[in-house]
């Protein structure tokens, strides 16, 4: 499914509304398309896996938060529109921002024997989120993320083909490719605890093999700059 121009205008004028409705005095609210991504490793055997979304928050297990995320602001707001989850295998001694994302656990990827099944486990779960303690979404089933494309990296072009004629990357079809549309929207919140949460089937060991691997999940949708902060005053 794609988010059609027509979707985006409309989402964007009824945000628009809203704010001006919330906030008829408030000032410096601006509101812009945007994006948020998201990333938790995944480095021994787990039963869920969480991520970080506030810039003043870290992932579980994680020391800093990687140059390729992109956090909310504590005085800003987010309405997402779309989603996407993807995973990312990290070779030892590399950066994140060096690596491709994946649609699909491929095994000439993610090559420790086994690792490629186990993460299968991830698009079996179900995302949800929680805001302050409530729940705002419930199973979200991670496997409308799913994605597996013609070209495959690491797999031979034809059945014939010398070894070297591999594909060197999995299929990228367009910018919504992995995305899914969020109805309805969904506002997240910079003066508030939301928390993004995959439950896996069952607990698994999803680590690499001289590698780290990640779960990305990125957000689309409306940037609504100083929302929180105007809340607050």
């Amino acid at each position: 499914m794609k988010s059609t121009g027509l979707r985006s205008r409309d989402i964007y004028t009824s945000t628009r509304e809203i704010y001006a409705k919330r906030y008829p005095r408030g000032k410096g609210i601006v509101i812009t398309q945007s994006f948020l991504r998201l990333q938790s490793a995944i480095l021994a055997t787990l039963s869920s896996i969480e991520f970080g979304l506030l810039v003043n928050e870290l992932a579980p297990g994680a020391q800093n938060v990687d140059p390729t995320e992109k956090r909310l602001s504590i005085v800003d707001n987010f309405l997402i529109t779309e989603m996407k989850v993807s995973l990312v295998k990290r070779p030892t001694g590399e950066a994140v921002a060096n690596q491709a994302e994946s649609l699909f656990p491929n095994p000439l990827i993610f090559t420790r024997v086994g690792e490629a099944d186990s993460l299968q486990v991830v698009y079996n779960g179900l995302l949800n989120l929680q805001i302050n303690g409530d729940t705002i979404l419930d199973s979200w089933d991670v496997l409308r993320h799913y994605r597996v494309g013609t070209a495959q990296k690491g797999v031979n072009l034809n059945a014939t083909g010398a070894a070297a004629d591999k594909y060197q990357a999995d299929s990228f079809e367009n910018a919504t490719f992995g995305f899914y549309p969020v109805t309805p929207q969904i506002e997240v919140r910079g003066n508030a605890k939301n928390r993004f949460r995959i439950e896996l089937p069952v607990s698994t060991n999803l680590s690499g093999t001289a590698s780290d691997n990640f779960v990305v999940l990125t957000l689309r949708g409306l940037l609504i700059q100083n929302g929180s902060s105007t809340a607050q005053r």
